[in-house]
């Protein structure tokens, strides 16, 4: 550990008001009224996950329980039971009363018990993190910071009268306890958001959100004469780029059975009569994309936008990672695709498959992403996207396999979709906009207010910590009187003691 400051002289310099104690309490050294027992080096060939008694690990500090079983021979005085204060002194120095149910406290874990005719443990677990934290930020280390039980010895603990330290702590645990519900009642809001945001997305994809336009304006216009267009339109694009296999074949048609055959990537349900359920691969132009070789060193580092399926994540593209020349465009089986195309990722057992994007710009991708022109079709692509992110996970299971799970073209094609005319398709992405705009502003709400749950613990142990959360009680035994005690009580130890307690807080 580079530690190059004694921790009282941090505390002196430190001006975030987090460390100043009352005006009439004490400081005394925390190895004068704490006994500090660092953890054991138990074997870890005995460390297992199905027998034994449970170890306490650096990592289990923050987590609060323990995960691994220790079967090997247990030495004496190395039990942490509940509510025992524990340090881990690599990494952050995080602290904690433990939570769980007994364990060995193992090396580079230790163990404070203070002695609690001076010092409340509650109230030390209170104050413990501030001081701990203070060290953490002053301490370097081009590794993994250590933290010795020397330092923590040297902690300049502050001291309020014994009975104060009571009502400090009974007033912290009722302020906290109120923090901790509102956090708590705050934490189910995203999920309360994004089941807000799939009920607007599947209002806006049955024509919910659009039923009082159709009846005042528009009720005439019909998907029928769009559709028809845009087959014709894919018909004269597949014959001009010689695809031989007539694709009419694989379309799922529109009728209820069908439907319901595409191993779920929509349900079938009613639509408004001015629209049509319909394969995305029926109006839309679909590409799947390539690599050009990385072992071609000229057909890299050009200047055409190249987009692989990481960068497809529900949003929109406007510059990529990598970008390709104009050699490597023809010598790859990849298109540059219009703005406007939206890029659906294909490949993978994690978040990718599935998972859309639009192209603000003009760029080709790479054979793990389908390309679907929308944009070049006259019909919004913010409609397409926003459909995908509905479906994501019918999406997945459709391109769910034995091997590595996988959508393809043929599949990507046959994906079902509503198709409204492009007109209500405008209306409809414009209501979906402006609704996620006012949910993502209430989102903003929430995370300001779960920080500021933060910040007012903060500064609640502040005001804990300077003597303003509670009144004063004039009967109070001094806190000069309690150091008086504590001195003597440490110069009436047995020498032999004192030694023994010495060599336990300076090793570690």
């Amino acid at each position: 550990m580079s530690f190059s400051h004694r921790v009282s002289d941090l505390v002196d310099a430190s001006d975030d008001g987090l460390h100043a104690i009352g005006s009439s309490w004490e400081r005394v050294p925390l190895g004068d009224v704490c006994d500090i027992l660092n953890g054991f080096p138990f074997k870890s060939r005995f460390f297992n996950e199905t027998h034994g008694v449970p170890v306490i690990r650096i990592r289990d500090v923050t987590s609060g329980k323990s995960v691994t079983l220790y079967s090997g021979e247990i030495p004496e005085g190395y039990w942490v039971e509940p509510a025992d204060i524990v340090v881990g002194m690599d990494g952050d120095f995080n602290c904690r009363m433990w939570p769980s149910s007994r364990g060995l406290l193992n090396q580079r874990v230790c163990k404070l018990t203070p002695n609690e005719e001076f010092l409340e443990k509650k109230f030390l677990a209170y104050a413990l993190p501030g001081y701990l934290s203070l060290i953490n930020e002053n301490t370097h280390s081009i590794t993994v910071k250590h933290l010795s039980s020397k330092t923590i010895s040297e902690i300049p603990c502050p001291l309020p009268p014994r009975e104060e330290q009571r009502r400090i702590v009974s007033k912290l645990d009722k302020l906290y306890e109120c923090t901790d519900r509102a956090r708590k009642e705050l934490s189910h809001i995203p999920s309360l958001i994004e089941h807000y945001k799939q009920a607007i997305l599947a209002a806006a994809f049955c024509g919910d959100l659009t039923a009082e336009w159709r009846l005042e304006d528009f009720d005439d216009i019909k998907a029928d004469g769009y559709l028809k267009e845009r087959r014709n339109s894919a018909k004269e694009l597949r014959s001009s780029s010689g695809i031989r296999r007539d694709i009419k074949t694989s379309m799922i048609q529109r009728d209820k059975d069908l439907a319901h055959a595409v191993a779920g990537v929509c349900e079938y349900q009613p639509l408004p009569n001015s629209w049509a359920w319909i394969g995305i691969g029926e109006v839309f132009g679909v590409f799947i994309g390539a690599t050009p070789s990385r072992k071609k060193l000229e057909y890299w580092g050009g200047s055409i936008p190249w987009v692989s399926s990481g960068e497809v994540a529900f949003c929109r593209i406007s510059s990529t990672e990598e970008y390709i020349s104009e050699e490597g465009l023809v010598n790859a089986s990849t298109r540059l695709h219009p703005i406007g195309t939206v890029l659906l990722g294909m490949i993978g057992e994690g978040k990718t498959r599935g998972q859309a994007a639009i192209l603000d710009i003009e760029a080709c991708n790479n054979q793990n992403c389908a390309a679907i022109r929308v944009s070049e079709a006259g019909f919004p692509p913010e409609y397409v996207y926003w459909y995908l992110v509905h479906q994501y996970e019918k999406t997945r299971r459709v391109g769910a396999g034995n091997n590595q799970p996988a959508l393809n073209k043929d599949r990507v094609q046959r994906l079902l979709f509503p198709l409204p005319p492009p007109e209500e398709a405008v209306l409809i992405v414009e209501k979906i906009e402006t609704a996620f705009r006012w949910i993502d502003s209430l989102s903003e709400h929430v995370c300001q207010a779960q920080n500021q749950t933060t910040r007012l613990n903060q500064e609640i142990l502040r005001r804990a910590f300077q003597g303003e959360l509670t009144l004063r009680d004039p009967n109070d035994e001094p806190a000069s009187v309690l150091l008086e005690r504590i001195r003597a009580d440490r110069e009436a130890r047995p020498t032999d003691k004192r030694r023994s307690r010495n060599n336990k807080t300076a090793t570690g």
